[in-house]
């Protein structure tokens, strides 16, 4: 028996063991390291600077170079932690009411005759980021926020994100439509509601025909942009009323628009027409 060898070994063993439980301890500090930075980054959430809000929302979720700007990856939400989760959705909230206040004190301006405070460009672009954020989360926790006037007051971004909610929460959103008085909400509601349609979420005969007669009651709207979503919520109707009132819009709305160059163009004669045509090829195929 070579003792040398068996005394090599050993040191050996020895070694690696050590080597291994030096990895893990490493290891382990590391992940200590990034829970507490990531806690510092949440804490930061309620500073009562947005700078040091926004900057500590890109750090904790990074935008993407080769995505569009300020496109964030969230992966539908999966494998983030419930804390961030909650953290996000609480964000959002709180500065869901700092552009409320922001909205009231600009129509408080406007009456006075005063300067209004506008966001920046910086701040309407973390605004609408943190919002795509949360949307991007598809958590039934962030409904209550993604359908607050003042989210839905800054964009489209999130009609996908509450419509893949799907039809359970169609009588929330219906009653929340009979509620709301201003345009901008009714709007995204009705855009909310034709994604569900176009999509395939409603099932359901009665909330079928409730849609129906409410996108064919807008497309008789004095609003050109009221009467396009009516149009678009009408297209993914097949019944004989609703593709004649589509034939009606193609052939005689009197609304137009003229370019800079004196043409006169027919913007929902176009969309209406580009439908029937749409509709046309579907049942000859």
């Amino acid at each position: 028996m070579d003792i040398g060898k068996i005394t090599t070994s050993a040191l050996m063993v020895a070694l690696f063991a050590g080597l291994g439980t030096a990895v893990v301890a490493q290891g382990q500090a590391q992940t200590a390291s990034a829970a507490a930075s990531t806690q510092a980054l949440l804490q930061q959430f309620h500073s009562p600077d947005w700078h040091v809000r926004a900057d500590a929302f890109y750090k904790l979720i990074g935008p993407l170079e080769d995505e569009p700007p300020n496109a964030v990856k969230l992966n539908h939400g999966k494998g983030i932690d419930p804390a961030i989760r909650h953290a996000l959705i609480d964000l959002l909230s709180f500065e869901a009411d700092v552009v409320a206040a922001k909205e009231n004190a600009f129509s408080d301006a406007i009456a006075a005759h005063r300067t209004p405070d506008l966001m920046s460009e910086e701040q309407s672009d973390y605004w609408a980021t943190l919002g795509q954020a949360v949307g991007g989360l598809h958590d039934p926790a962030a409904l209550n926020v993604l359908l607050k006037p003042s989210v839905m007051h800054y964009g489209y971004n999130n009609i996908s994100a509450i419509g893949d909610f799907g039809e359970p929460i169609l009588p929330r959103l219906l009653l929340l439509y009979s509620s709301r008085r201003d345009d901008i909400s009714r709007g995204y509601l009705m855009a909310v509601f034709a994604y569900m349609l176009k999509r395939g979420y409603v099932m359901n005969p009665q909330n079928l025909e409730k849609l129906r007669a409410m996108f064919l009651t807008i497309s008789h709207d004095d609003d050109r942009g009221t009467r396009l979503l009516g149009l678009r919520g009408l297209s993914t109707f097949g019944d004989s009323e609703s593709q004649a009132r589509i034939r009606e819009i193609a052939t005689s709305d009197p609304y137009t628009f003229v370019t800079r160059q004196g043409q006169t163009v027919f913007p929902l004669r176009q969309q209406a027409e580009l439908l029937l045509r749409r509709n046309t090829s579907a049942k000859s195929q």
